[in-house]
């Protein structure tokens, strides 16, 4: 399964975030992507799409991340090393 994720603290910037990742999804002919987004400054905030996205990820049922803004991740960042450490493919789209 392949998951967009979009964080910021800006709702438009999110909707944006998650646009380009629609193309990005679409120009690499991936199916029925899953999206999770949150709307948070950092990642002492409460993001639940990123907690799905962790859960989902670590019980093996998505092969595939893409992002767009990684600085806004924040430590989160370092899980993605890992999820990529461990099999699963990380794409970093460019805001």
């Amino acid at each position: 399964m392949i998951a967009l994720y979009a964080r910021d603290p800006d709702p438009v910037d999110v909707a944006l975030q998650v646009g380009r990742l629609h193309a990005c999804a679409a120009f690499r002919g991936w199916q029925d992507p899953c999206i999770f987004m949150d709307t948070a400054d950092n990642a002492s905030d409460v993001c639940p799409g990123w907690e799905t996205l962790r859960h989902l990820v670590e019980t093996g049922r998505i092969e595939t991340v893409a992002c767009v803004r990684l600085d806004r991740l924040g430590p989160d960042a370092e899980t993605l090393k890992q999820w990529e450490a461990s099999g699963v493919s990380i794409v970093a789209i460019a805001p």
